[in-house]
C-alpha cells in the first residue's frame, strides 16, 4: 500500500473512532460529574442538619437590647426561637434525607440511615464517611 493510501485510512479511521467515541466519553463524563454533584449535595445537607441541631435555647435579655428587656419578653422570644430554630432543623432533616435517598444504592448504610426518621450525630459522621468513599470511588 502506498504511504498516501496508509495516511488517508488513518485519518478516516481515527475520524469514524473520534466522532463514535467523543459522544460516549462525553456522556460518561457528564453522567459521573451528574452523580458526584448528588453526593456533594448529600454531604452538604448531612453537614446542614449537624450545624441546625444545636441551637440557642436561652438567649440572656442584654442580646436582645443593649439596656435589657421584660423577662416574659425573653421568655417569648426563647420559646419563639426554639419553635423556629426546631421547624428548620425538621426542614433539614427532610432535604437530607431526600438528598441521602438519591444515592442510597451506593452502600446499605446510607438506606439502614434512611429507616429512622432522625440522623443522629454518630450517624450523621458514618454517612459522610459513606458519602465522601462512594463519591471517591466514582473517579475510578
Amino acid at each position: 500500500m502506498e504511504a498516501a493510501t496508509i495516511s488517508a485510512v488513518a485519518a478516516l479511521t481515527g475520524v469514524v473512532v473520534g466522532a463514535v467515541l467523543g459522544p460516549w466519553a462525553n456522556a460518561r463524563i457528564a453522567r459521573r460529574d451528574r452523580i458526584q454533584a448528588r453526593f456533594d449535595d448529600a454531604i452538604a445537607k448531612v453537614r446542614v442538619v449537624q450545624a441546625l441541631r444545636h441551637f440557642p435555647t436561652s438567649v440572656p435579655s442584654g442580646y436582645l437590647a443593649p439596656e435589657g428587656v421584660a423577662g416574659g419578653e425573653v421568655v417569648e422570644f426563647n420559646l419563639a426561637q426554639r419553635k423556629d430554630s426546631v421547624a428548620e432543623f425538621y426542614r433539614a432533616m427532610r432535604d437530607a434525607r431526600t438528598a441521602l435517598a438519591l444515592v442510597q444504592g451506593s452502600d446499605p448504610a446510607i438506606k439502614t440511615a434512611l429507616s429512622d426518621w432522625e440522623i443522629t450525630e454518630a450517624t450523621a459522621e458514618t454517612l459522610v464517611g459513606v458519602l465522601e468513599r462512594s463519591r471517591k470511588q466514582l473517579r475510578h
